[in-house]
């Protein structure tokens, strides 16, 4: 039976053994020599934790006895004097070893850090007072946070309201004291992510509600509306720095270490905000969405602090970086949490004010354009946008895309709720079915035009000018926008789950008077290119009907639930709108830019049977000729889009049905198969 008394203890003689020459040291900044020794004496005690917990491990599963263990009081006792309280003990361990980490050097700073999370992975092992230790970490990094947030005030130090295990300000080192270093913060960030990691591979539900609840108390605690107003503190050592945010590259630590704890804190609330699939419901999970709450409540600050005026001073790819854990950290929040009008209505407008150069970026260009014979070249940029800071990553601009459609679907689906700020009585739908509704529910009209603010940035010219390529514009800026997210899993199915939303219009001829209509046109367009049985037959084609494809999606463990429900619900539709189904592309001269598979005419077809168009022999004018050809094209290219279709989704079928048989498919595909056999019947009748 393990002692926990006696392994802190023992925890005590080591760090006393190795660091207690360098802990006396006043100063932050070390000599080469002493800087080696130092690091070789962490590396010990790293060396030493991590072969504890192998021991404590190998026992556990053997079932035998731990070991007696040989502890030198009299060497202990000169490290503290405390040993009658295992608490005050293990806060003089993490005390000894923030010492440490005051010292600016970032291998010491790296090397224990890493001792703190052996530290924390041995205190589960042998379970000791690991909720003491999670606690004594959180309390060091609000004091230093809080430290650097205002050169005017002490911080204060927080303590849980509901504990009664008090932190002695007594035992905070004089060198935290006097260290204004975001360093100091960036390494215990990643300490405490890093405690998160391990228990996502290790699930414990314990551990897990102590650690959101001191979460959640330090995000209390910390004064986060001083980040916009923060500047660094000039100390002895730093005296002459700048006071505002200079590149990444700069050669002043203060500013470097400044700039990574931001990237280290956005990381941080993003492993925060993840969602936990072991999390059952209960308290926990009630305690896992306060937590999600308090740090999206944050997101404003961190916007304004992170992209705000300062933004401007950093390298472009640190830039982009920041913008692309701060769309994470919000699609994230908003799955997990639900958004009133006025939040939603708040978020978009961050969303444009610090990412309208993702959402006008045009991600569709007309047939004309050479730039789309330079997709994913360096040349494929116009003249004028040759500086990276002018062109957002295309992650980045997936993910500001998804946001803003994200928010727009959740404030038209908020008509008829409790949270639409309008007296609406219409029963709660999926999307707009009655203009009237459009044009008297505040959320959904404020929902459909922001999706018509962005598609008017995308489309610019009036789409509905010409009538006659109205469908064809609509399928072609539609083929766009999915090559956008096809090569990125995890957002495309998201999308895709989204899209599902828009409705199945019946086909309709848009007139002169209906291109006048506000309302009619903004649900117009919308549904005619996001219309999900378009996007189902886009989305095949993109992957080249190749059923094979599909299975490593619906197989696929981080994409196999989204890709399956996906499916599932595309089926759905399909079969309850088959004449749909049939008739894509239902317009004149659409083709599909698949790079494996494209239409010729007068050639042979992808069947292999000789395709030979009308000939003009005279008889026929050259226009009737031309008219001919073009309705042949169509026939031709939807009747190989439907028999594609048909094929990859029964081979599909077939595929399920015999991994299932040999019991090799991951999960029970019973309620996929009923919808593909019900493909498969309509199929057979058509």
């Amino acid at each position: 039976m393990t002692n926990p008394e006696a392994e802190q203890r023992r925890l005590c003689q080591l760090i006393h053994q190795n660091l207690s020459s360098y802990l006396d040291n006043n100063t932050s900044l070390l000599t080469k020599q002493t800087q080696k020794n130092l690091l070789i004496s962490l590396s010990q005690v790293f060396t030493r934790i991590k072969q504890w917990i192998k021991e404590y491990e190998y026992n556990s599963h053997s079932g035998e006895d731990d070991p007696a263990i040989p502890i030198d009081y009299d060497d202990c006792s000169a490290l503290s004097t405390l040993h009658s309280d295992d608490h005050h003990c293990l806060t003089r361990i993490i005390s000894h070893l923030m010492s440490v980490l005051a010292f600016e050097n970032p291998f010491v700073q790296h090397l224990t850090g890493n001792i703190l999370v052996a530290i924390y992975e041995l205190l589960v092992a042998y379970e000791g007072d690991w909720e003491v230790f999670i606690n004594r970490v959180s309390l060091f990094m609000t004091y230093a946070i809080g430290k650097n947030l205002s050169a005017h005030m002490e911080p204060i130090i927080a303590e849980p309201k509901n504990s009664d295990i008090r932190l002695p300000v007594q035992i905070i080192p004089l060198k935290l004291k006097k260290s204004s270093c975001w360093s100091i913060p960036v390494a215990l960030t990643r300490v405490l992510r890093n405690i998160m990691k391990i228990l996502k591979q290790d699930f414990n539900s314990e551990i897990y509600d102590v650690y959101i609840c001191l979460s959640m108390e330090m995000i209390a605690c910390i004064p986060w509306h001083l980040l916009n107003d923060v500047s660094v503190v000039q100390t002895e050592e730093s005296v002459g720095c700048l006071t505002r945010d200079v590149p990444l590259h700069s050669s002043n630590p203060q500013q470097k270490s400044k700039s990574v704890f931001k990237g280290n804190l956005l990381q941080f609330f993003c492993s925060l905000d993840e969602n936990h699939d072991d999390v059952e419901s209960g308290a926990v999970s009630e305690r896992n969405q306060l937590l999600v709450c308090a740090v999206s409540n944050l997101i404003p600050d961190l916007l304004s602090w992170c992209l705000g005026e300062q933004g401007s001073s950093y390298n472009v790819d640190l830039f982009h970086y920041f913008r692309h854990k701060l769309l994470i950290l919000m699609i994230r929040s908003m799955s997990q949490i639900h958004l009133d009008f006025d939040s939603l209505s708040s978020w978009l407008r961050l969303i444009w004010k610090y990412f309208t150069c993702s959402l006008v970026q045009q991600i569709y260009c007309p047939l004309s354009d050479l730039n789309d014979c330079l997709e994913d070249s360096p040349f494929g940029l116009s003249a004028l946008h040759e500086k990276r800071d002018q062109v957002s990553p295309n992650h980045v601009q997936r993910l500001a895309i998804f946001l803003l459609f994200r928010c727009s679907f959740n404030l038209i689906s908020l008509e008829g709720t409790t949270s639409c700020p309008c007296a609406c009585a219409v029963p709660n739908t999926s999307f707009i079915t009655d203009f009237n509704v459009a044009s008297n529910c505040l959320s959904r009209r404020r929902g459909l035009i922001e999706l018509h603010r962005w598609l008017q940035g995308q489309l610019h010219d009036n789409i509905f000018e010409d009538s006659v390529m109205y469908s064809t514009r609509c399928i072609s800026f539609a083929t766009s926008f999915l090559r956008l997210y096809i090569h990125e899993d995890d957002i495309l199915f998201k999308m895709l789950l989204l899209l599902l939303e828009v409705p199945v219009y019946a086909d309709r001829y848009i007139g002169e008077e209906e291109a006048h209509s506000t309302a009619k046109t903004i649900i117009f367009l919308v549904t005619d290119i996001f219309n999900p049985i378009n996007i189902f037959h886009l989305f095949l084609a993109e992957i080249h009907y190749d059923q094979q494809v599909l299975l490593d999606y619906l197989i696929s463990k981080d994409s196999g639930p989204c890709s399956a429900e996906y499916l599932l619900r595309s089926l759905r539709v399909i079969c309850t709108s088959w004449y749909r189904f049939k008739e894509f592309p239902r317009n004149e001269g659409t083709t599909l830019n698949s790079k494996k598979r494209k239409l010729l005419v007068d050639c042979v077809d992808f069947e292999g049977l000789s395709s030979t168009l009308p000939v003009n022999h005279g008889g026929l004018s050259p226009l009737y000729g031309a008219k001919c050809k073009k309705e042949y094209a169509c026939e031709t290219s939807r009747r190989l889009s439907l028999q594609d279709a048909k094929a990859c989704l029964l081979s599909l079928k077939e595929s399920v049905e015999n991994l299932r048989e040999r019991d090799l498919f991951p999960y029970n595909p019973q309620v996929l198969l009923k919808r593909l056999r019900q493909f498969e019947e309509l199929c057979l009748l058509s």
